[in-house]
């Protein structure tokens, strides 16, 4: 009887596993669906700012306010 409950024991971390695996992929796929709508949901006409202090994005947002 005692080989019996061990093999029960790794087929109960293999679903926990599966589980745990499963639970990341479905907030993977829920935040890339939430991310996309941002993007398409966004006005056309709205500008979008950045927070980066990266002084490559501070040029460009520079360079375009001043072209216009």
């Amino acid at each position: 009887m005692k080989i019996n409950q061990g093999t029960t024991q790794p087929l109960h971390r293999r679903s926990l596993e599966n589980e745990i695996i499963t639970a990341v992929v479905v907030l993977y796929l829920f935040l890339a669906v939430i991310m996309i709508m941002v993007h398409y949901l966004q006005p056309s006409g709205q500008e979008t700012a950045t927070s980066s202090t990266s002084l490559s994005h501070s040029e460009k947002s520079t360079d375009k306010s001043k072209g216009e």
